[in-house]
């Protein structure tokens, strides 16, 4: 018997939202990379948010595609 569509469009929709977070995150952080002010801890949080960013991203295209 095939699952009902209605089980799996949360979970999409859920990931999808995920997915879009982590390419909006992943812009910030590239960003932040090239602000001329705020200097100090820029980079280290710049660098951070970005490698999250881009983890997230990674496990949401997974995990969108098996859906």
């Amino acid at each position: 018997m095939a699952p009902s569509s209605s089980s799996g469009s949360g979970k999409q929709r859920w990931v999808f939202q995920l997915d879009k977070l982590a390419l909006v995150s992943m812009t910030l952080g590239l960003l932040l990379y090239v602000m001329p002010f705020w200097a100090e801890g820029r980079l280290l949080f710049a660098f951070w948010l970005t490698f999250a960013a881009t983890v997230l991203h990674i496990y949401t295209s997974h995990a969108g595609g098996a859906v």
